[in-house]
Parts: C-alpha cells; structure tokens; sequence
C-alpha cells in the first residue's frame, strides 16, 4: 500500500470554509477521504490551524457563527480518517530554518520528509519554496482524480 500523502491545512480549510480557490478539486479529495478510496495523514497541528480559520472567518464575517459550529461538527467526522502524526521541534525548527517556511508550514514538510512521501498543498507560497529546495510537493490544483481515486498528477503520485 502507498504511504498516505501529507494532508495540508490550506487544503483541508477548503472543505469547510466557502469561496475558496480550488474548491472542487479540496471536496474532491474530501470526498475520497469520508470514502476511504484515499488515505491521508497530517501533524496534529492540522486541527488547530483548522480551527484558527474557522475562528478567523466568522470574525471577519466570510461564515456566520453558527455555521462556525457546524464546521467543529463536520472536522470531528473527518478527524478519525486522517492519520495522526507527531512532529519532533527539532525537524520542525531545522526544516523551517532550511526552507524558509513558518515553524507550522514546516510541520506539515517534516512529516512528509519522515513518511518518505508528498505534501498535498493548496498553499502556493508553500508549495513553491518546497519544489525550490527539492522536496515532494503536491500543488491541490494538479491532481487528478477519478471515481474517488487520486490516479495521477504531473508529479506522477499515484
């Protein structure tokens, strides 16, 4: 079996929040997640950046409050099909001071270098300083699913 893709919090806010970009290609993914035809994993950290945006948008008005608390309902439905992955500080702060990202972003890059697999990003800024230092990055936008199955991107993941 394929080691599971690293899940991106940009990617994942995508399924809860509206107006996003790439919002069919996230529910996409989504949908292949609730059906078990794809298996992701992510830092624990996920949820609370999840969180952080939810919490961000009803505040500047993008959801109302209610619908901030469905979100809390949908992500714990979600929460149990997304492999948890604890990230050691050390690769977070060596990985973040080497690429040039957040210590958060490089949670998500660390898990991937640790799996020996890819990050799934929606996160543009992310994904080009990934590719800039070599690492395997996904970019949401380039892949490619079919009948709930991520078969190809120009990456070639399959």
């Amino acid at each position: 079996m394929t080691t599971p893709m690293i899940l991106d919090a940009s990617v994942a806010a995508k399924w809860f929040l509206p107006g996003e970009d790439l919002l069919e290609e996230a529910r996409s993914v989504r949908r292949a997640v609730l059906d078990r035809t794809i298996a992701l994993a992510a830092p624990t950290v996920i949820w609370s950046e999840l969180a952080h945006a939810v919490v961000r948008a009803a505040r500047r008005g993008r959801i109302e409050r209610d619908r901030a608390t469905l979100v809390a309902v949908q992500m714990f439905d979600v929460r149990p099909l997304i492999e948890a992955i604890e990230v050691e500080p050390q690769a977070t702060i060596s990985t973040a001071l080497t690429v040039g990202l957040g210590a958060y972003d490089a949670q998500y890059l660390a898990a991937a270098v640790r799996r020996g697999t890819a990050v799934l990003t929606a996160d543009r800024r992310m994904f080009d300083r990934c590719r800039t230092y070599g690492y395997d990055t996904v970019w949401l936008g380039d892949i490619s699913m079919r009948d709930g199955v991520l078969t190809d991107t120009p990456g070639g993941y399959q």
